[in-house]
């Protein structure tokens, strides 16, 4: 069997893929990468070393996948099953990714998951905070992203430009067939994760009958109540290394999802902010909207 990856999550970041990924994951016929975002067909494309806090950590994992054959090892302990996946959030944006994509496997399929551009940047930028990366303000940082851009910070730091979808889909769109692209939204995931699995698993063309485990919440995003179960859970110490050895990672993924989000008190984003946002993305939505064909007015009203 030819063990090259055919099914690609390319993004958004913060758009609910790590549920997806964790469900389908469990399907028969899917077999997952051993690390979820390789990014491998986006290195090309960012310079290396980047120079936001803990840039590094990305990094590295890029320079250890510098070769098409690390890539490959990836799926080395794939058996029969029917699709090779992996799930680098940046292949979205870096939307010149698709060309290398279709080069390496043209029969490729492509999901896309947006989700309100406003209420991603706010939920990457907690992400970052949560991290212990960002010290701006929301607000700051919003004003400070060019020079960050210009300063050679990771994608992860641009919390506007990452949500300017239309070009970035329209690439895709450019480059491989209608019928191998499905788009989502991070809605949709929240409204009815059961059928957006099938609605994936027939655009795969695979077995639809997956049990979807409903315990599995969303990854909320917001400040932590208690300092300490972060730190436990996102930064090196002797406690997550203990825990990694003795706990499956599926399982692991799970209960940390859950206790994260029993340790997040939900921020609200300031009415300004909000207004800038929606300001600065609304043409974009508009484009979107007609490239996708589905209604999004709900992402500027809201």
């Amino acid at each position: 069997m030819d063990k090259k990856p055919n099914f690609f999550i390319v993004g958004t970041a913060k758009s609910g893929t790590t549920t997806l990924y964790y469900h389908l994951s469990k399907h028969k016929d899917v077999f997952f990468s051993k690390h979820k975002e390789p990014y491998f067909f986006s290195t090309k494309y960012v310079n290396l070393p980047h120079n936001g806090p803990e840039d590094n950590i990305n990094d590295e994992r890029r320079k250890k996948l510098s070769s098409i054959n690390h890539y490959l090892k990836l799926f080395v302990n794939a058996k029969d099953q029917k699709i090779l996946a992996e799930a680098s959030t940046d292949y979205l944006y870096y939307s010149k990714t698709a060309n290398d994509i279709s080069k390496f496997n043209p029969n490729s399929k492509i999901l896309i998951v947006l989700r309100n551009p406003i209420e991603r940047a706010f939920s990457a930028y907690y992400h970052q905070v949560n991290k212990g990366r960002e010290t701006l303000s929301f607000s700051d940082a919003l004003k400070k992203e060019e020079s960050r851009i210009e300063n050679n910070f990771s994608f992860i730091w641009r919390y506007k430009q990452m949500g300017l979808y239309s070009k970035q889909i329209q690439h895709y769109l450019n480059v491989f067939p209608s019928e191998n692209i499905k788009i989502l939204l991070f809605d949709d995931i929240k409204n009815d994760v059961n059928k957006v699995i099938k609605e994936i698993l027939n655009f795969l063309e695979i077995d639809t009958k997956l049990y979807v485990d409903k315990s599995v919440k969303q990854r909320v995003t917001g400040i932590h109540k208690n300092k300490t179960i972060n730190y436990l859970f996102e930064k090196p110490n002797a406690v997550k290394r203990i825990f990694k050895s003795i706990i499956p990672l599926k399982i692991r993924s799970k209960l940390k999802n859950n206790i994260s989000n029993w340790n997040i008190k939900k921020p609200e984003m300031s009415i300004s902010d909000r207004k800038y946002l929606i300001d600065y993305f609304k043409n974009d939505i508009k484009l979107t909207e007609n490239i996708i064909g589905r209604d999004l007015s709900s992402w500027i009203n809201e």
